[in-house]
């Protein structure tokens, strides 16, 4: 069968004009993309042309492509309504910099700069897969988007359900991390495009991705397990610390008999891994905590990534709280150089905190003696004593004069965690700019050298 051709991209700005024509006449331009002091307006309810002069007029070079759910029976996607990689990057520059850095100390009403950058950065994924786009320029989008997903998921960890849902970010952050830990045991460092050849015409963009179809388009899972991995499984509570162990023994049995023979030829070709691979790996296992499909994944990785200072912790933080050792697991997070691994950390910190408070009421219960709730916030990382007492009660606890009663008879976990802010993280991230941790650096400097030296039209001459 003959080979379907892919579709190249044409557009050259942000926003398809037709889309930002349409968008403009309609009124359906976002307040994040209007020029500052204007806001998005409806319909006007007179007749003719005086029903377009009280909307603002909208700016080409700030208008970024909205994402639409595609149906049945619709044609062909139109190449001019499609935004090429360099298009793209630029794009994801414009986002991270220019809407999330401007709103990142705001207080309140950051879910709708979410929910705008959450529906754009679907946009670009969509265009990703459309021209089905691999290499550096898919590896750099995806490890964009999963930053952000990451970080949004800390930053809007009070919010209720009626402005944020966790579940559907969590769901898109899964995917993401999926499908770039795929593209990275796929892609060889030696064949990544550099900016040059981004900005090489179509027709030779076009031959690249044929070539790296042919060497690198094997299927496989980014987690493979066979049967022998299938049979590791936690066991009941009855064989206590014999079951854990031979979890454990199956986790080092795997590292030590298969794993090895598979990387043998990897780890003397791969040891110049990508870029921010370490990083991204290192969310991978702290995102899925204890998850015993990470952990086979990571027993898989090249030698040099698991070797690595990152990787290494934030495996041994995995292996601890699948042991259910919540204070090593503190211990080692304040080791974590990445802050993007803390943002993805703290969605189990609430759950790590509520397991060390029932192994502590258990190992300390005592209807004579208290446990002074100063100690207690050094053990499990509250911020403020009067947080550690409100978790205290929520469980069941008895709280008098800054000490706590233990008393397992007592302790009633509740259903669901609460998730609140993080004073050891806001420390840090107060040191950071936000492109910054969103881009990384080198990859912050590429996609600013690519929109530096791109010449964006004002219109879409395909159009």
């Amino acid at each position: 069968m003959d080979e379907v051709p892919r579709v190249v991209g044409r557009c050259q700005t942000m926003c398809p004009m037709e889309e930002f024509k349409m968008r403009e006449r309609e009124g359906l331009l976002h307040q994040l993309e209007l020029p500052q002091g204007k806001k998005s307006v409806g319909r006007g309810r007179g007749r003719g042309r005086g029903r377009g002069r009280a909307r603002p007029r909208g700016d080409l070079t700030s208008a970024v492509k909205e994402y639409s759910r595609p149906a049945a029976g619709r044609a062909d996607p139109d190449p001019c309504a499609l935004r090429p990689p360099r298009i793209l990057h630029q794009t994801i520059s414009f986002l991270f910099t220019n809407i999330i850095s401007l709103h990142h100390t705001q207080k309140s009403g950051w879910n709708e700069v979410y929910d705008f950058v959450f529906d754009r950065l679907r946009a670009i994924r969509q265009d990703m897969v459309i021209q089905d786009i691999k290499g550096h320029d898919a590896i750099t989008i995806l490890e964009a988007c999963v930053s952000f997903h990451v970080y949004a998921a800390y930053r809007l960890c009070e919010h209720g359900l009626d402005t944020y849902d966790p579940a559907i970010n969590s769901q898109h952050t899964q995917e993401c991390l999926k499908r770039l830990l795929y593209l990275y045991s796929h892609t060889d460092t030696g064949q990544m495009d550099d900016a040059d050849t981004r900005q090489s015409s179509d027709d030779r963009r076009r031959g690249v991705r044929h070539v790296s179809d042919q060497t690198g388009g094997r299927q496989a899972d980014c987690s493979p397990a066979d049967n022998r991995h299938a049979n590791i499984r936690h066991t009941d509570t009855d064989n206590g610390r014999s079951g854990l162990t031979h979890l454990e023994d199956g986790l080092r049995w795997c590292s030590l008999s298969d794993t090895e023979s598979r990387n043998r030829h990897t780890d003397t070709t791969t040891d110049n891994a990508h870029p921010r691979q370490a990083e991204f790996e290192s969310v991978y296992l702290l995102y899925n905590l204890g998850d015993t499909d990470a952990l086979r994944h990571f027993l898989q990785l090249p030698k040099s990534l698991r070797c690595h200072q990152l990787c290494h912790i934030a495996y041994q933080i995995s292996i601890s709280y699948l042991l259910g050792n919540t204070l090593r697991v503190l211990r080692l997070a304040a080791r974590l150089p990445s802050m993007l691994c803390l943002c993805a950390l703290h969605r189990h910190l609430a759950n790590i905190q509520s397991y060390g408070l029932k192994t502590l009421c258990t190992a300390y219960s005592s209807k004579n003696c208290s446990f002074p709730v100063s100690r207690l916030i050094q053990l499990l990382g509250w911020d403020t004593e009067a947080e550690a007492e409100v978790a205290c009660r929520e469980q069941g606890l008895t709280v008098k004069d800054g000490r706590v009663g233990f008393l397992k008879a007592n302790f009633t976990p509740v259903e669901k965690t609460r998730s609140v802010r993080w004073e050891f993280l806001e420390s840090k991230l107060c040191c950071v700019s936000l492109p910054q941790l969103l881009l990384g650096d080198a990859c912050q400097e590429t996609l600013l050298l690519t929109t530096l030296t791109s010449d964006t039209p004002t219109n879409n001459s395909d159009a």
